[in-house]
């Protein structure tokens, strides 16, 4: 039987962006870990602490007299002959000191007067770095402002710092993108990453909007890793990655300076669009196709990993499945954690007999056969997380009758009684289904006012209009409130039963 859900998903995900792409580890690689590890592990401990000392000290002196505003930049003096040497400098020695000796660099970065917002893909620690040693000031998290010696360096560089969930900081946020775009020069050119997190670079995820708003030029820059044992991208960080990041004597970076782009009057009054042709030239640029993946799905990774499911399992494309059914990423993490109630095996598919535990005697077993196959798209004989959640949000005309029919039913009979009163099913179709139905034409055991399942099938097949147009739509979104919770809490108590009998 084919499945039929409301929205085509499209093809499902054949790779996960947050995924290190690193092959397993050879004899070879082994080796180099056991001989280098105990050499440059210690040589690269020990630039840092230099780092830290020579660079944050100086950082205090060359700030001396300097107090950050968001709405006036440094002194030219003080940033043309000193701070921004000084900066560059730090940043060349902090990729001399993790082993990227040269960046391989095509094109040539805008001054900021042309181009005073830059745009990159996000793979890695080393991007800001590079992007700071290219002149560079950024965008950077609150909580990095409040660290020793990175606080200091972020002040000298001009960033500006957001505190993530905070409205009024992102609004505040907002407020500075926009002046230093602006100020068309006076300010250092300002990075963002638009896709919010960092990738395996397989991609380009979906951009947000924030640095496109401003409608002034902006320049693209790409970022891509060359390599053959192991994948520098960071995306799940390990005490295994560090170990081999640290123990490999040199890394590959290669960065293209992609032409301004000036967005024309339709960018200018559409963001989205501006974004988009961005993203489009970035990813022809990297030669890999865009995505809908974002930081929701990276998130979704992590309350995975949370639920003791595999990573790919919240890995959705987040941006399409809240542009189709309008969820909020909270609401999504909570159908990620009532997937994970009913996913026993914790392999991230859901079985038709798990499908069926999750609902309990709610429906019928046929009509929970037929549920599960119109989950099921790729007809697999299971679910995945995203078929599961696109599944719970249907309400289309595909329903049949008697599908139909059981649901009614099933909000009729909360006791799971397989019987009910006349005055219960006047009732449910009054309140809501907002249809009016004389009790004399409902069949009834011996005239005792007692309708059995099958007396109400066979009454909704001779008045099937009942539960059509209007009050079908009205009837399945009833019903998915019933199954969001039968699936977060089913069985837990007598009282339960209650509960679902009150908000009926």
């Amino acid at each position: 039987m084919a499945s039929n859900l409301p929205v085509p998903l499209g093809e499902r995900p054949v790779f996960n962006p947050f995924k290190n792409t690193t092959p397993n580890l050879s004899i070879s690689e082994w080796l180099k870990i056991i001989l280098l590890g105990p050499i440059l592990i210690p040589i690269r401990m020990l630039l840092i602490l230099i780092f830290c000392i020579i660079w944050g000290g100086l950082a205090h002196i060359v700030l001396i007299g300097y107090t950050a505003r968001v709405d006036a930049p440094m002194e030219h003096w003080r940033y043309k002959y000193i701070v921004d040497p000084f900066t560059r400098a730090g940043a060349y020695f902090l990729l001399f000191t993790f082993g990227i000796y040269h960046v391989s660099t095509k094109g040539k970065k805008a001054p900021s007067s042309v181009a005073p917002i830059v745009v990159s893909n996000h793979l890695s620690l080393f991007d800001p770095i590079f992007l700071a040693s290219q002149g560079c000031s950024h965008v950077s998290k609150a909580e990095v402002g409040n660290m020793p010696f990175a606080g200091i360096l972020l002040k000298a560089m001009q960033c500006v710092l957001v505190q993530r969930g905070d409205k009024a900081s992102c609004e505040a946020t907002k407020v500075a993108i926009n002046h230093r775009a602006k100020s068309m020069g006076v300010w250092p050119s300002l990075c963002i990453y638009p896709e919010g997190t960092i990738s395996n670079g397989r991609s380009v995820l979906a951009f947000k909007h924030g640095p496109f708003y401003p409608g002034v030029p902006v320049q693209p820059v790409v970022l891509r890793f060359r390599y053959l044992f192991f994948d520098p991208t960071w995306t799940w960080g390990s005490k295994m990655y560090l170990l081999r990041l640290l123990s490999k004597p040199i890394h590959y970076l290669e960065a293209e300076f992609l032409p301004v782009h000036t967005p024309t009057n339709a960018e200018k009054a559409l963001p989205s669009l501006f974004a988009e042709n961005v993203r489009r030239e970035m990813a022809a640029a990297l030669n890999v196709p865009m995505s809908d993946f974002g930081i929701g799905d990276f998130l979704l990774e992590l309350e995975a990993w949370k639920q003791n499911l595999p990573h790919e399992t919240g890995n959705i494309e987040t941006n399409k499945i809240q542009g189709l059914f309008d969820l909020q990423l909270n609401d999504i993490k909570e159908y990620l954690k009532r997937f994970s109630q009913l996913n026993t095996k914790k392999d991230g598919r859901l079985t038709l007999d798990e499908f069926r535990e999750g609902l309990g005697d709610s429906v019928s077993p046929e009509t929970a056969l037929r549920l599960f196959l119109k989950f099921d798209q790729s007809q697999e004989g299971t679910i995945d997380f995203r078929a599961f959640l696109a599944g719970m949000m249907f309400i289309n005309d595909s329903i049949s009758l008697d599908e139909t029919t059981d649901m009614a039913w099933a909000l009729m009979d909360f006791r799971k009684e397989g019987k009910v009163t006349k005055a219960r099913v006047v009732e449910v179709m009054q309140n809501n289904l907002h249809a009016t139905v004389d009790a004399n034409t409902i069949p009834d055991t011996d005239g005792k006012g007692i309708v059995t399942r099958e007396q109400f099938q066979a009454f909704m097949s001779a008045h099937a209009d009942i539960l059509s147009g209007p009050r079908k739509t009205q009837l399945l979104e009833q019903f998915k409130q019933r199954l969001d919770k039968q699936f977060f809490g089913h069985g837990t108590s007598a009282s339960a039963a209650e509960d679902a009998r009150k908000t009926q």
